[in-house]
């Protein structure tokens, strides 16, 4: 279970993500902790956050030593180092750089960000399993069999390696 980057480019790519943190929370709202950098060899995959993800919003942007990037239009600024920050603190020597923004299902168990060669991001849920193929300690919901005896897991942050 969890969020993972798949690197389908041919280059090496850093990911930066930012996910939902109270210790974060401001005045206006809900408060968001960006953290990076993850490095993502070619064709390869790797885990950023563990455990169930299914309901969650996350951020990525992502970028490889040529300059491309993979975003969106969420922007805000980020160091060189690793980091981890509340999303509204930056730096005098920091980039800013715009967020891409991830909404995962309620019945997802790990969710696939693909960052490919052609500088577009796909997703890619991975669901709870159709009643059609239950297995013993399953139940049919109206859509899903969720599990009955075994709870979820909390979701939990991966180290970065930079």
């Amino acid at each position: 279970m969890g969020l993972y980057i798949l690197n389908n480019s041919s280059l090496p790519v850093d990911v930066a993500f930012a996910y939902s943190d109270s210790s974060c929370r401001s005045k206006s709202g809900v408060g968001w902790r960006k953290t990076g950098w993850f490095n993502v060899a070619p064709r390869s995959r790797r885990q950023l956050v563990s455990g169930y993800v299914g309901g969650s919003t996350f951020f990525v942007y992502a970028e490889n030593v040529n300059g491309d990037n993979w975003g969106g239009d969420f922007y805000t600024q980020v160091p060189d180092d690793a980091f981890s920050w509340c999303w509204n603190t930056g730096c005098s020597t920091c980039t800013n750089v715009g967020f891409g923004r991830v909404s995962v299902g309620i019945f997802t168990f790990h969710h696939i960000i693909e960052i490919s060669a052609d500088n577009t991001i796909k997703h890619k849920s991975i669901r709870i399993k159709s009643h059609a193929k239950l297995k013993k300690g399953y139940r049919v919901g109206k859509l899903t069999a969720i599990p009955r005896k075994r709870k979820l897991k909390k979701s939990k942050i991966i180290k970065r390696n930079k």
